[in-house]
């Protein structure tokens, strides 16, 4: 279940979620490149993902279903990087706890928050 979205001016969007497998997903619009951080720390990165199917994959109930089903084993894949969770998860919860921004994170839709 996707908690939140934050886009930036570089054309890319950040978004977190309350999952089982997933913590996170970065999508590039510019290349369509979707980077997503799983909770075990292992980063994938899947090539050439077109935005409507990332929108589908964001509201999705499910990401984990969703990227079974239509974009693992359909779309290049390369995994980039190890990373530790740990300080991803507390933000994500602190968040959830709150119904606040993720930790030093403003979305630059709305640049002044209360």
């Amino acid at each position: 279940m996707l908690i939140k979205k934050v886009k930036d001016k570089k054309d890319i969007i950040e978004s977190y979620f309350k999952s089982s497998n997933i913590l996170k997903s970065i999508y590039h619009v510019k290349t369509k490149d979707l980077d997503i951080v799983f909770n075990r720390g292992a980063v994938y990165r899947y090539v050439d993902v077109p935005l409507k199917i990332f929108e589908q994959f964001e509201r999705d109930q499910s990401q984990g279903k969703f990227l079974n089903r239509h974009i693992r084993n359909k779309f290049t894949t390369n995994k980039v990087a190890d990373v530790d969770t740990q300080k991803l998860v507390e933000s994500i919860n602190r968040m959830m706890q709150r119904n606040s921004k993720i930790d030093g994170i403003i979305d630059s839709e709305n640049p002044n928050p209360k």
